[in-house]
């Protein structure tokens, strides 16, 4: 279309400064030397079609498309919950043994403390009485043991004052962090230990020596002074080998090198006991021996241990101290039960878990061990492994309230371990199998609360994962991420179209497909915008995309000018184009205050101007021109529309067109508006021009000195002169042509001066004729 209307334009005119009438024939009947115009002499300079055509190529707008600005992503991110059931095994420890050992005595704590308190009064007493008595040692061994208790007692309200204290320190419930105060506690040990002492230096050779040595060796160990303690420990089992308090010495050693973490020396102290099945501490030392074990990585022979304690606790009776201390039988299998199931994970394999349970606990129900050791091999970042016990769950109770949060948990882990493809199968299943009126949905209904949560929960995750997988497309363009987005945005609709924030999505879709360039399809989502949600943030935006998305589908210049050739006819719309201006005009109807307004607009204009629907174009550029004078689309319009009526060579529309744009201040002070003036001087020149070609050599004469007095500054204006002078001596009127040379005579403008001569010939031959001497 461009090289046809160039075409045109260059044949506006045979040249306004090419030359007119170089072979003129003379004014009078008697042939004289016919002068050639001063546009015959100036074949270097550009018509008026060729300076429109220059216009045209530079400032029609022939290479605007309207621009798409770009969308930012909004803000997202996972904000997974922790799950409630931590199992690192940095944090897992066994219990305090004091919480095992438990004080003997009916009634509540309190009271037996009281009852405890008066025994040591009145013992007290009869140690003072009987002080210098050969049997004071029993009395002292007596009294020292109520003491050991009592410290024993001291210490676990001590300890479970503190526990509390930095539980609530950690919540926030107290400001100041706590510190373990035993002091009260050792201060019976050291009472104990006085006495022992005592014992020992006036009763060496007593049968209860070993007795005395074993709580010499353990109040020193709560003292802190461990060095001591296991001297006395060391003694006894030399001294006394077969003493039934040996087993209790390796014991307590064994309990001071695993505070230690000295897992293989501890385990070594525990075997004594261990071997020792009718010992009461047997169970408990098989416990921590298990630890010890897990510990040095030996979790299948842990496992064994636990698992005997588990089958055998309930067929144990309380076993009681030397130290009035009983063995907590419930606890340490309670104890056993929880431990179990994170030496199961690094002793058997996952998908054994479910028949391993059900064959320790019987018809016991098994979700409690299944659920903490999928979330173990969570903590421990075993995604399969908790993927396969999580499943076991949820195919045994598929309808729990916590079947949601075992399937979500699943989604997490592979979140964090980056395995995308495996990240939004699980996704996928997640938000299918819990969606409104599935089988889990339905069971679970009435718990309003929950099923608030799980739509929440379920929307804001697929919604990041999508936004997500689009950021990603959007800076790496990587195949993966496309597809995935793509489908992800189908899948979100498809799920949570009818949600207010839907909206948002198809928008966002629509930006990715237009980044696909699959543009029809884009159309189809930022449609979807304009016509549900009008009240939308995008909905402008998703208008001015809607039309960019349509205008790819306009078939360029090239392909249009070979339909239209070089007819000037009106040129029916391509479908394509109908489709894009009814789309462009309901746009503009939708958001007259647009900023892409005048831009839409102007295509409009220009694709009725390749059309050759030069009414419907002229309508479009007026109005850019008035509603937009500012903007480049104005300058643009100027042109076009200048060059349609130089194209009809309606050069007195050509005329009447320019004066209105220069009337406009923002387009006469333009670029623009200076090529119009330069057009417009030269279409006035060719008037003249083309009168002289005509032969009506007196309206030529007088259309060049009108020039002449309209552009006094132009270029032109010397050459109008002489052409005025030229043709009125053609047409006989030889008083104008004196009073045309003479004026160009008398000018000052440098383009004259080349005339000059020659005028001074024509003026001395023009005197001569007339008898003018």
């Amino acid at each position: 279309m461009g090289n046809k209307k160039n075409l045109l334009l260059t044949t506006l005119v045979t040249g306004a400064l090419i030359g007119s009438l170089a072979n003129a024939q003379n004014a009078n009947p008697r042939k004289k030397p016919v002068p050639k115009s001063a546009a015959a002499q100036a074949n270097g300079k550009k018509t008026v079609g060729q300076l429109l055509s220059q216009i045209s190529q530079e400032s029609r707008g022939a290479k605007v498309q309207l621009q798409k600005g770009e969308t930012a992503l909004p803000d997202f991110g996972f904000n997974f919950k922790p799950n409630k059931n931590n199992f690192n095994l940095e944090t897992v420890k066994p219990p305090r043994s004091s919480e095992i050992l438990q004080n003997r005595g009916g009634g509540t704590r309190a009271e037996y403390e009281r009852v405890l308190d008066q025994q040591m009064q009145e013992l007290y007493k009869l140690t003072q009485r009987f002080k210098n008595s050969p049997n004071r040692g029993e009395l002292w061994l007596r009294l020292a043991e109520l003491y050991v208790e009592k410290a024993a007692i001291v210490d676990t309200r001590k300890q479970d004052a503190y526990d509390q204290a930095l539980a609530d320190f950690k919540t926030g419930k107290t400001k100041v962090k706590p510190a373990l105060n035993t002091a009260d506690a050792k201060e019976y040990n050291k009472r104990a230990i006085q006495l022992y002492e005592w014992f020992e230096r006036d009763f060496p050779k007593d049968a209860k020596m070993d007795q005395a040595l074993f709580f010499l060796g353990y109040n020193y160990f709560e003292m802190g002074n461990n060095a001591k303690g296991a001297e006395y420990y060391v003694r006894l089992n030399k001294t006394f080998p077969n003493s039934p308090f040996v087993n209790e010495s390796h014991f307590a050693l064994g309990e001071f090198y695993f505070e230690n973490e000295k897992w293989t020396d501890a385990y070594k102290e525990y075997t004594y006991v261990i071997k020792d099945k009718k010992h009461r501490l047997h169970t408990f030392a098989l416990y921590k021996g298990a630890w010890c074990l897990f510990r040095i990585g030996k979790s299948q022979q842990a496992l064994s241990y636990l698992e005997y304690i588990i089958k055998t606790a309930k067929n144990e009776s309380e076993a009681t101290s030397q130290s009035r201390r009983a063995i907590n039988k419930n606890r340490l299998e309670q104890e056993a039960l929880r431990d179990i199931v994170i030496f199961y994970a690094e002793a058997k394999p996952a998908s054994d878990a479910m028949a391993y349970f059900r064959g320790l606990v019987g018809d016991g129900d098994i979700t409690p061990y299944l659920e903490k050791l999928a979330y173990y091999y969570s903590d421990k970042g075993g995604k399969d492994d908790a993927r396969d016990v999580f499943k076991m769950l949820i195919g045994e109770k598929p309808d729990a309230p916590k079947a949601f949060d075992w399937q979500y948990q699943i989604v997490q882990n592979f979140f964090y371990a980056k395995n995308s493809p495996k990240f939004r199968e699980e996704l996928y299943v997640w938000i299918k199998n819990f969606a409104p009126n599935s089988p889990w949905y339905n069971a679970n209904a009435k718990n309003k609360e929950l099923i608030d949560n799980s739509n929440k929960l379920r929307e804001t995750t697929l919604r990041n994962y999508v936004l997500q997988q689009h950021q990603t497309a959007q800076n790496s363009h990587a195949a993966f991420s496309t597809k995935a987005a793509y489908e992800g945005y189908g899948f979100y609709l498809e799920e949570f179209g009818a949600l207010p924030i839907a909206a948002d999505m198809h928008f966002y879709f629509g930006e990715l497909l237009y980044d696909m360039k699959r543009y029809d399809e884009a159309a189809v989502q930022y449609k979807w915008v304009i016509d549900n949600a009008a009240q939308s943030k995008f909905a402008d935006k998703a208008g001015s995309n809607l039309i960019l998305a349509l205008e790819k589908g306009v078939p360029p210049d090239s392909e249009l000018q070979k339909k239209i050739a070089n007819s000037l006819e009106p040129q029916p719309l391509d479908p394509k184009v109908d489709r894009f201006i009814k789309a462009s005009q309901w746009y503009i109807s939708k958001f007259p205050k647009s900023e892409k307004a005048a831009e839409i607009k102007f295509r409009i204009g220009r694709l009725y101007y390749m059309h050759n629907q030069f009414d419907d174009a002229t309508k479009v550029f007026r109005e850019i021109i008035q509603g937009y004078p500012k903007t480049k689309y104005a300058e643009y319009s100027a042109n076009l529309l200048l060059d349609m009526f130089n194209m009809r060579k309606d050069y007195a529309g050509l005329e009447k067109a320019a004066a209105e744009l220069l009337a406009v201040p923002s387009i006469a002070g333009s670029q623009v508006g200076k090529d119009i003036k330069n057009v417009m001087e030269k279409a006035n020149f060719k008037k003249g021009q083309d009168l002289e070609g005509e032969k009506k050599f007196a309206e030529s004469a007088q259309a060049y000195e009108a020039f002449a007095k309209s552009n006094p500054r132009s270029e032109l204006a010397s050459n109008a002169v002489f052409n005025a002078g030229v043709n009125y001596e053609r047409a006989g009127n030889v008083a104008a042509a004196i009073l045309m040379y003479n004026q160009l005579l008398k000018s000052n403008d440098p383009k004259a001066e080349s005339s000059k001569p020659k005028v001074r010939r024509l003026l001395a031959k023009l005197y001569q004729d007339t008898g003018q001497f």
